[in-house]
């Protein structure tokens, strides 16, 4: 479950919390995130096998909840661990994760995190100039991609029989059969 740690806190407290505690620092609070369930872990991964498989060799790199920071002078408050994220500016990644803006984010919903990532990291990552953001919605099987056009996210959502295109790539689509398996029930 998703509780606050700290009222306030800066990046050198966040930095100072062991790898072992998963938590991002959002507007200057501490936020533990919640173990992932089977389930978001599942479809996590298999985004992920599609992404890497697609990527090797390539520019882009992805990576599964890793830091990410927009600017250490513009935010020094935010550090968030977004489950996937893929950057084509391998100038970007840092030791401890991504300094800058990502190419693609994506958040698996779960029910602690449910309002975080439809409402707060959406506005963030749209201000921010992610140019895609995917929401993954394990219980509806569905995922809604949010491309930037104009500075503003434009929304369509795919099913569990659809082939969401990866816009920021060239001629990809990430195959939701495989991500939601008709046998295979999510929490």
């Amino acid at each position: 479950m998703e509780q606050r740690i700290s009222n306030y806190s800066t990046y050198a407290d966040y930095a100072s919390i062991p790898d072992e505690l998963r938590a991002e620092l959002v507007d200057g609070v501490i936020i533990s995130q919640a173990r992932p369930s089977p389930a978001h872990q599942i479809i996590s991964y298999e985004i992920m096998a599609q992404l890497y498989e697609h990527l090797r060799g390539k520019r882009c790199q992805v990576f599964q909840e890793i830091e990410v920071r927009f600017s250490e002078d513009k935010d020094p408050e935010t550090a968030l661990q977004p489950d996937i994220t893929m950057v084509c500016d391998p100038s970007k990644i840092t030791e401890r994760g991504v300094l800058g803006t990502p190419d693609l984010v994506i958040e698996i919903l779960s029910r602690t995190n449910r309002a975080h990532d439809l409402f707060w990291k959406y506005n963030r990552y749209q201000q921010e100039g992610v140019r895609e953001y995917w929401i993954v919605d394990p219980i509806r099987q569905n995922v809604r991609a949010c491309v930037l056009v104009d500075g503003m996210y434009t929304n369509a959502v795919y099913g569990a029989g659809d082939r969401v295109p990866v816009t920021v790539l060239k001629d990809f689509e990430i195959d939701l059969g495989l991500v939601f398996p008709p046998e295979h029930e999510t929490q």
